[in-house]
């Protein structure tokens, strides 16, 4: 593929088909923290108000399912950051990568709007090493949040408090622009309020009747959104600036659509057989594609090189991914599970 072909608009790779994701790709993140509202809340909300969950069985099950893999590939980053350095005369993308970066990574706290220094916008110069873990940072602090929320007895009062935390978080808006811990927060507990209201549902018999009306909204709120990210509608009609749309961006993805999704797909579950259980894999594999995805971007340069152009090859791009869900499946199956599992023995 030459020049005039990147210009010509297959730049990015197969940009015309995938635009929907190169252009909003970001909010994935935004339905990963309402799934793990729900599914925290679903798992975990009543077994440790009840004390059926300690805090360091909490503790453990969470250290081992997020840390093995954040250490691995912060190891690996450092050491192809050095000899990318080597090569080059300079570090790729993040350029913080020394040792007191290095340390918070290891605390796991190296976000922007971290939780210890919120207002002075986290501990961090600049994003450093396998960049990507600033969100499972924030995670760990949602659920320290969440355990002290469910052990101090406020889950008894959870649906008043999870829509005043869904009003306070909106109120933070104006850390919505970069690491905001605000976003998160609301996204979590919406997350909550949507297995809270998939419970009521279940319970009061009510799953068909919203099946059928989630199964009608869905797809129209899906193509909204195809349409808006192509169009950006939300930017022409309110003109409130790049910040502002995506505060409402963030209200319509993590408010509505994927709440929306959520119900949807819990609600099949529950009648169709597990349908979730049979995508399993495709949860299984989400964390490990999330960290090691820049560090393969990094083999990839150090393998073939830093000219741009290679990665407007579609054989490139193809490649990438192939290798990216392969090492996936593959770190989940023989690294994450078995310490994982390791971890628990020793210490549960």
């Amino acid at each position: 593929m030459g020049m005039n072909s990147v210009i010509s608009g297959d730049w990015p790779p197969f940009y015309n088909v995938l635009f929907v994701f190169y252009n909003a790709g970001a909010f994935g993140v935004d339905f990963f923290f309402n799934l793990s509202g729900f599914i925290f809340y679903w798992k975990y909300a009543d077994k440790v108000f009840r004390k059926e969950v300690s805090s360091k069985e909490f503790f453990i099950l969470r250290f081992s399912r997020l840390y093995p893999l954040h250490a691995l590939t912060l190891v690996l980053v450092a050491i192809m950051q050095y000899l990318y350095f080597q090569r080059y005369s300079d570090f790729f993308i993040f350029k913080f990568n020394d040792a007191y970066h290095f340390l918070l990574n290891v605390l796991l706290i190296p976000s922007p709007g971290n939780f210890l220094l919120v207002l002075s916008h986290g501990l961090e110069q600049e994003m450093s090493f396998n960049a990507p873990v600033w969100s499972v940072s924030i995670e760990a602090f949602l659920y320290l949040v969440f355990f002290c929320l469910c052990i101090s007895g406020i889950i008894k009062a959870r649906y008043m408090f999870l829509i005043a935390l869904f009003g306070a978080s909106l109120g933070l808006h104006d850390f919505w622009h970069s690491y905001p811990l605000g976003r998160w927060v609301f996204l979590f507990f919406v997350g909550g309020l949507t297995f809270y209201g998939y419970r009521w549902i279940i319970r009061n018999g009510k799953a068909v009747n919203f099946l059928k009306g989630f199964i009608t909204i869905l797809p129209v709120l899906a193509v909204f959104a195809v349409m808006e990210i192509y169009y950006n509608w939300f930017y022409t009609t309110f003109q409130v600036g790049v910040t502002g749309v995506l505060v409402i961006r963030t209200i319509f993805y993590g408010g509505l659509l994927f709440p929306v999704m959520l119900f949807t797909f819990a609600l099949l579950d529950s009648r169709e057989n597990r349908i979730g259980a049979k995508l399993s894999f495709m949860g299984n594999i989400s964390y490990s594609s999330y960290l090691l995805h820049f560090p393969l971007q990094l083999f990839f340069i150090l393998l073939i090189g830093n000219d741009p152009w290679l990665y407007a090859k579609h054989s490139i791009f193809l490649a990438y991914f192939f290798v990216l869900i392969s090492l996936s499946l593959g770190s989940y199956k023989y690294f994450e599970m078995p310490t994982q599992n390791a971890i628990r023995r020793k210490y549960l």
